[in-house]
Parts: structure tokens; sequence; C-alpha cells
């Protein structure tokens, strides 16, 4: 009972860095799709406009409003893109929306909007190669329990004589939880190393 939500906190750290990393995805892509755009319009705002329609949630929203303060509320780019990012915590969405502050304030800053972008393109690529890790560090583990598990139930189960004295012994409801705990322990070894390693 102790050990179980430590197991939790621990699973809930992974599904959070997944969570991110599917963000700051949506964001470089369509990072990539904005930046296009601005290369043939020299506007910003046209250049989100015309490609929102294309954006998953929650990217759709967040730039949604985004639009709605810039033109409704008279926001600076500037400021709405502030705005936008202490609403959406996303690295990748940071260095993007700062060169494109940059660009609107001078325009021969384009070239540092590209470099930014290929950065992002090249993160987002090592991105979907580390989660694709993970999960084959999980599933992998988690057929390994399976299998034990599966192999001790067989025992158990096949061997009724055997099973039945060993059951009915003093010592083997302490082994039972030793052996359920030494899984558990390993369980959550294995789900803190998985959340020590970095991108």
């Amino acid at each position: 009972m102790i050990t179980f939500p430590i197991l939790g906190w621990e699973y809930l750290i992974i599904k959070k860095g997944s969570v991110e990393n599917f963000i700051d995805s949506q964001v470089i892509k369509y990072a990539e799709l904005i930046k296009n755009s601005y290369m043939t319009t020299n506007n910003i705002m046209d250049s989100i406009r015309n490609n929102m329609r294309r954006f998953d949630e929650p990217i759709k929203s967040v730039f949604s409003e985004f639009v709605d303060e810039v033109d409704i509320y008279n926001y600076s780019i500037k400021d709405a893109f502030n705005r936008m990012n202490q609403k959406l915590e996303s690295t990748s969405l940071k260095e993007f929306t700062d060169q494109l502050v940059y660009c609107d304030n001078d325009r021969r800053f384009i070239n540092s909007l590209e470099v930014t972008v290929q950065h992002l393109n090249d993160k987002r690529e090592f991105m979907q190669r580390w989660e694709f890790t993970k999960k084959d560090i999980m599933n992998k583990y988690t057929f390994m329990l399976l299998l034990v598990n599966g192999m001790t139930l067989f025992m158990l189960l096949g061997y009724g004589d055997i099973s039945a004295v060993f059951l009915s012994s003093y010592w083997s409801k302490p082994l039972i939880a030793i052996y359920i705990l030494i899984q558990i322990i390993v369980t959550i070894m294995v789900l803190r190393k998985v959340n020590k390693l970095k991108i």
C-alpha cells in the first residue's frame, strides 16, 4: 500500500512528459506551416490565420485566442505572444514566437526564423524517437512482468498438490509478499530510470 502511490506518481510523470512532447511536436509542425506562409506573405497575422484551419487542439484554441487578442482587443503581437506562452508551457512555442516577434520588428530576422524552425524540426524527430524508445522499454518490461507472473501461476495451477502444500505452509505468505514487493520495487526503479532520461 505504501509503494502504490509512488508507483502511480512515477507513471504520471511519464505520461506528463509524453503529453508535453506531443504538444511540442504539434507546435513544431505548425511552426513550419506558419514560417513557410510568412516567407510569402510577409505578414505574421495572415500567416497564422491562413493556417489555423489545419491546427488541432489544443494549439488551435491557443492561436485563435491570440488572433482575437490582436484583432479585437488591440494587444501588440509581442504582448499577445507573451500571453500565449503563459497559457501553454512549451519551450518550442517560446522559441518560435520569440523569433516571430523579432521578425515583426525587423524582417531581416527571417534567416534566424528559418534556422530556429529547422532546429525545432530536428528536435521533433528526436522527440519521436525518444517516445518510441520509452514505449519500447515499457512494453518489454510489461511483457517480462506478465511472463514471470504467468509462469508462476502456471506452476501453482499446474501442480495442484505441490502448490497446496506450499500455500498451506507457514512461510508461504511471507514469500509471496516478498515476491510481490520485489516486483513493485523493480517497477518503480524502471519508471524512475525512464523519467531520469531526458531529451
